[in-house]
């Protein structure tokens, strides 16, 4: 009995002993809070982790436009070598940019022939091309874009491959137009470029080109290329932006962050903001040779 109240004496234990049990709880209380994170410090850390990872994004988005940007000023130098080596398989004179004086041309093993196929450039210099269109025709998606609305194969996919390359043909100052006679057509004489030794000045033969597919069931989707581009005179008044339609600016298309890449005669390529291109001398001799920036055909 003795020994039991001794033992439940000591277990109340003193006041001193008491304080310490609860410094003890104290301590490791604190030390748990140490250790644990506040709601504040949870969303300072939430909130570094949304900026790196938005930085992150915004950094491979500008790698990929710098990488498309590239693919087509490559694209532009190989088609530049293959509309020279056409002309110097011609005597020097100039790939025309519409030829429909053609009922075929040969592709591979086969011949090209459905509508306007033949006509138009993609396949009149693909022999030129060592018949790979990839990287020169096809840039940046553009394919699977014909294939979307063409189809994989056949004369449907021939004529979207000559509708929709990745830049178009600066055609009636460069090459020009040639109806079912072989003529020139008719607004383009004096005007245009039609062989090496008239060149007197260096202008653009192609540029990055495309259209909006407004009201075709495909609203608001950029086509990735188209064949021909007009030169400014034909130009809207106001200024490009990103909702603006191609078709107003001649089917250029300013895609890489509202600039444009121009492959001129010299073999030089240049990437120009709209702006800029608005300058004649860079797509007409004529205006060229009379310094005449805001010149106009027929004038």
């Amino acid at each position: 009995m003795i020994l039991i109240c001794n033992g439940l004496s000591n277990l109340k234990g003193s006041a001193s002993t008491r304080g310490n049990l609860r410094g003890l709880v104290k301590k490791r209380t604190f030390r748990l809070n140490n250790n644990a994170f506040s709601l504040m410090e949870m969303l300072v850390g939430l909130a570094i982790i949304a900026v790196l990872s938005l930085i992150t994004v915004v950094s491979v988005s500008e790698v990929r436009g710098y990488t498309a940007m590239g693919n087509e000023v490559s694209a532009g130098k190989t088609l530049m070598s293959a509309f020279h080596l056409y002309a110097s398989d011609n005597g020097g004179k100039l790939m025309p940019g519409l030829n429909r004086t053609l009922q075929w041309v040969p592709f591979k093993d086969r011949r090209v022939n459905f509508a306007e196929s033949p006509h138009r450039y993609p396949y009149r210099l693909a022999p030129y091309l060592d018949y790979n269109l990839e990287g020169s025709v096809f840039v940046n998606g553009n394919e699977e874009q014909i294939v979307d609305q063409f189809g994989p194969g056949g004369g449907l996919y021939d004529y979207g491959v000559s509708l929709m390359p990745a830049m178009g043909m600066n055609m009636f100052f460069v090459g020009g137009i040639l109806d079912q006679s072989g003529s020139l057509h008719l607004d383009q004489v004096d005007e245009v470029i039609t062989r090496q030794d008239q060149v007197e000045a260096n202008i653009i033969v192609f540029v990055s080109a495309g259209y909006r597919t407004v009201g075709m069931g495909r609203d608001d989707e950029d086509g990735l290329g188209y064949h021909q581009v007009n030169a400014p005179h034909t130009w809207a008044e106001f200024s490009w932006k990103e909702s603006s339609l191609p078709s107003n600016y001649g089917n250029v298309m300013a895609r890489h962050n509202d600039k444009v890449v121009c492959a001129f005669l010299d073999g030089s390529v240049q990437v120009l903001g709209v702006e800029e291109l608005r300058d004649m001398r860079l797509w007409s001799m004529r205006a060229a040779l009379e310094d005449n920036r805001h010149y106009r055909p027929g004038q």
